[in-house]
């Protein structure tokens, strides 16, 4: 298993290495290119194409049918290499082209070392490579580690093994440092797109949640709430973000600070009422959004009591 994992990791590097012999190839060939950096302090040559390489993407399936079958293949691609080179292209960022059962287009791929049967043999990509060397071209492969068919072999160990990782329970400790860490990975000028459900999980609040019918809307409204004032897509990119309380094992919180207003939102996510003490500094201004039950009493005496499964976003002083 860890062979193959090393494969794939191979497989990553494999558009670099490719680029590197690119460029080198070109410098032997006396052929100028500003696509190649020179260190002059004894380092190594380092490449710069992908900066300034004008790349066309290639969809094989769709792009030159060199037999008549009436599905692209790589010997098409070959046949165009003039074609491109005559349009100012200098890079191919090649779709998806393994070994594949074709189920999802090609995407779902069984075998990273094998060329898809539609497409090809492995002959006909290193032909390919080859004819792109001496047209000093840079090739960029799609490694589509997200996309696998069920034959894929690791896959097909982890269908097969008695811990099966989808069955994995969660806890709210690792989930609250998952989602500080998302928060604060991209800094000032980046975000992420937030989003719960997955293949595996389709059901947020069945996952996340509680799907019992008492619990389901309020769980339900819980979860949209802090979902949609992560610092991510769909919702608020911009502001400060601050998580408090990493130890509070009951309790997610957390500040926004968005255009001077400082807001405090705060989610409890067990079926128990939670009595959660506000920081000393942070005094209620306003309610904007509450969840839940309304009977409960709060004040600005540094305490919010939490119903089951109760969201809330509140404005502070």
């Amino acid at each position: 298993m860890l062979k193959k994992r090393l494969t794939l990791s191979a497989i990553l590097l494999a558009s670099l290495t490719f680029s590197g012999l690119c460029s080198a190839s070109s410098q032997d060939n006396g052929i100028e290119s500003s696509s190649v950096v020179a260190i002059n302090d004894g380092a190594s040559v380092h490449p710069s194409w992908w900066k300034e390489a004008v790349f066309y993407q290639i969809y094989p399936r769709s792009f030159k049918d060199s037999n008549g079958d009436g599905i692209g293949d790589l010997k098409g691609i070959t046949e165009k290499l003039d074609y491109l080179k005559d349009l100012g292209v200098n890079g191919i960022w090649i779709n998806p082209h393994y070994d594949s059962p074709n189920v999802d287009n090609g995407y779902d791929i069984r075998d990273y070392r094998k060329i898809i049967r539609e497409y090809g043999t492995m002959e006909d990509f290193e032909l390919l490579i080859a004819e792109m060397k001496k047209r000093d071209m840079h090739m960029m492969i799609d490694v589509v580690v997200n996309h696998s068919s069920d034959l894929f072999d690791l896959i097909r160990v982890d269908r097969s093994s008695e811990e099966r990782w989808r069955k994995k329970t969660w806890q709210l400790s690792q989930f609250r440092q998952i989602n500080n860490r998302l928060n604060n990975m991209t800094g000032e000028y980046g975000w992420n797109t937030f989003f719960l459900n997955n293949h595996d999980n389709p059901r947020l609040v069945s996952h996340f949640g509680d799907d019992r019918a008492q619990w389901r809307e309020l769980s339900a409204k819980a979860l949209a709430t802090m979902a949609l004032t992560q610092r991510a897509t769909p919702a608020l990119i911009y502001g400060a973000y601050q998580y408090l309380d990493p130890d509070n094992n009951d309790v997610y919180a957390y500040t926004r600070i968005l255009d001077g207003e400082k807001y405090l939102i705060v989610v409890n996510f067990w079926e128990q009422p939670v009595s959660y003490a506000l920081p000393e500094s942070f005094s209620i201004k306003k309610t904007l959004l509450e969840s839940g039950m309304k009977e409960q009493v709060r004040t600005n005496a540094g305490k919010l009591e939490l119903q089951p499964w109760q969201s809330g976003i509140y404005q502070l002083n």
